[in-house]
């Protein structure tokens, strides 16, 4: 048994099925479990992955899956704070006890299939700041075509990082809405069928650790200019097919307006 305290859901090992990855507790490594979408279950790739053994010294929380270079895959943000005293931390201006919880969050960058390293000499302020952090949310705050990052610390302000990095591939933002219920369709499944790869997200704000995010499903895409064609998997199964549309923009598809589909 271990100590979860955050969790995502995702296609993390670019396979088209959805893995559960999961936080923990100093000296309990964070766990991978990676799907073959069969009935064979969860396989653990936490070693495999490279996401156990380098965070054993860390206490998780909040995580968050984005692609943060744009390139097609997603990779995971970790927002890491102790629980148990220990040593005070160099440079820490919080009372005793507080000053020994502090720690440096985490982004590990994804190579495409399932094997991550971590991002120290470019993800700057975001991993190298020790605090107690706890929540984690995204979001593109200034619709710009990348993942912003808020962290929300103990004993300390909220962080909201934007990301200023050099833009290094395509996007597209999908919203599925549903006119009839007016609201988003959370639960639906939306994949972005291009060249010989499929992409699939799932709609929902509820992952991370006491977070939500907005339902808006962001896909980093590469050199790839134009999506050929747009499935959604409405939460009561039904599927409908959109047309295909260019990349880096925000598009919303609305249930009704697609072509139905047996699958």
């Amino acid at each position: 048994a271990q100590a979860g305290m955050g969790v995502v859901v995702e296609d993390l090992t670019g396979n088209g099925n959805f893995d559960i990855f999961l936080t923990h507790l100093t000296n309990e490594a964070n766990t991978l479990y990676s799907s073959d979408g069969d009935m064979s279950g969860f396989r653990d790739e936490s070693g495999g992955s490279g996401l156990g053994p380098t965070s054993m010294p860390y206490t998780g929380f909040g995580v968050v899956a984005l692609d943060a270079e744009l390139d097609g895959d997603l990779d995971l943000f970790i927002a890491n704070g102790k629980v148990s005293v220990s040593k005070p931390v160099p440079g820490s201006d919080l009372p005793s006890p507080w000053d020994t919880l502090p720690e440096r969050n985490l982004l590990y960058l994804n190579d495409g299939a399932g094997r991550f390293t971590t991002a120290e000499d470019v993800a700057g302020p975001l991993v190298s700041f020790p605090e107690i952090s706890r929540a984690a949310a995204m979001g593109d705050i200034d619709s710009d075509g990348d993942i912003d990052l808020l962290v929300a610390n103990l004993l300390g302000p909220a962080r909201l990082y934007r990301n200023d990095t050099p833009r290094r591939g395509n996007w597209l933002s999908v919203r599925a809405y549903d006119p009839e219920l007016n609201r988003d369709a959370l639960g639906a499944q939306v994949a972005l069928l291009i060249e010989d790869r499929r992409l699939t997200r799932q709609v929902g704000t509820a992952s991370s650790y006491l977070a939500s995010h907005p339902p808006d499903l962001h896909f980093g895409l590469g050199k790839v200019s134009r999506v050929e064609r747009i499935e959604v998997r409405w939460p009561d199964g039904s599927i409908e097919l959109f047309p295909g549309v260019e990349t880096d923009r925000a598009v919303t598809l609305r249930r009704g307006e697609g072509t139905p589909s047996d699958g």
